[in-house]
């Protein structure tokens, strides 16, 4: 008994890859990318750009600009200038303009070296200094982090623990 021409044979499988032809006139987003938020993109340069000022205290915008052109940031001489303003003032990302990345970076930060909090911990320490955070932008700050390298998590069974890499080092 022969398998009917519709169906596949053993041999080919039943999933085999299709190549599908899509109007060129239409906007198509690719779900198969991971989708990359702005704010998050521009965390990242900021703490290259940071971490780069941190390294050698007497850069210039053009040498500043050259450095981060090595990381694989491309900045204007605006941008390097206006980093390296921010930097003077402010030295760490805990200082930075969007609140709640500054609160929740710096509870991390005041952390005893070896301490892990979970976002409730972190949601009870923001009450305790009178600050306000919903529990889900607590969770979003601290994926942002951690996609920056600037946290280690830690999973004891389904709970999250989180720690600033600042204190790890001490």
């Amino acid at each position: 008994m022969q398998p009917p021409e519709n169906r596949p044979s053993p041999q080919q499988g039943f999933l085999e890859e299709k190549q599908v032809s899509l109007p060129e006139n239409k906007n198509y987003v690719d779900l198969t990318q991971k989708k990359k938020s702005p704010a998050a993109s521009r965390l990242r340069k900021k703490a290259i750009l940071f971490q780069l000022l941190a390294e050698e205290k007497d850069l210039n915008a053009n040498t500043l600009r050259e450095k981060a052109g090595e990381k694989g940031i491309s900045i204007s001489r605006v941008s390097a200038y206006r980093a390296m303003a921010t930097y003077k003032t402010h030295k760490s990302l805990a200082q930075s303009e969007v609140r709640c990345l500054r609160i929740i970076s710096g509870i991390l930060e005041n952390t005893a070296p070896g301490e892990l909090l979970s976002a409730r911990q972190i949601e009870e320490l923001l009450i305790e200094n009178k600050q306000k955070a919903h529990r889900s932008t607590i969770y979003r700050v601290l994926e942002r982090m951690l996609g920056i390298g600037l946290l280690l998590q830690v999973k004891k069974g389904r709970k999250r623990y989180f720690q600033s890499l600042k204190n790890q080092n001490q």
